[in-house]
């Protein structure tokens, strides 16, 4: 630190002299400094408003989904009742449940799982882990299931024992009277 005025002086010249020997390449940089400043506020504004939008649209969802979701869970526990004693008289095992999948509502589901050996787990319904005729007990209890919900003046199903052994057939054709047989029910 300077201690004299004339050093003080000499001192403001060398930092003056340093400072008009920058040079600016481009002249230009302090307007365009203030200009992406002002782009970022603004960027900044839209974001927020964008995320009060984004948080009212998630409220909405979750709004209109409250008056669905609960309906149509209640329908699949229904449908998983009928499905699942179905199952347990042909002495084996079966459950229906909803695949529900957040907020990415085109991938729900209804995922049905069965056991046809005494041992094991319920396993997802598909080609790899049953046989034919299994699939086929599976979609004629499941149609069966579904016949209590809806009303309809009668059904028509054609080849469905296709794979089928014969005492699957006979269990499934003795389920298909039954339930054809009910109060109320399609021919």
């Amino acid at each position: 630190m300077p201690t004299t005025i004339e050093e003080l002086e000499a001192a403001i010249q060398d930092t003056t002299a340093q400072a008009n020997s920058i040079l600016f390449v481009n002249h230009n940089v302090l307007e365009q400094f203030e200009s992406r400043e002002h782009q970022i506020k603004a960027l900044a504004t839209k974001l927020e408003a964008d995320k009060t939008e984004v948080r009212r649209c998630l409220a909405e969802v979750d709004t209109l989904k409250g008056t669905w979701l609960p309906t149509l869970r209640n329908l699949v526990t229904q449908i998983n009742e009928t499905f699942s004693r179905n199952f347990q008289e042909m002495a084996v095992a079966g459950e229906v449940s909803l695949d529900e999948r957040d907020m990415d509502f085109d991938q729900f589901g209804i995922l049905i799982k069965v056991k046809f050996r005494a041992t094991g787990q319920l396993q997802v319904l598909s080609a790899h882990h049953q046989s034919g005729g299994e699939r086929s007990v599976s979609t004629i209890l499941y149609l069966v299931s579904l016949q209590d919900l809806t009303n309809c003046p009668f059904r028509v199903v054609d080849e469905i024992n296709q794979g089928m052994d014969p005492i699957n057939e006979r269990k499934m054709f003795q389920q298909l009277v039954r339930a054809a047989s009910q109060p109320n029910t399609p021919q």
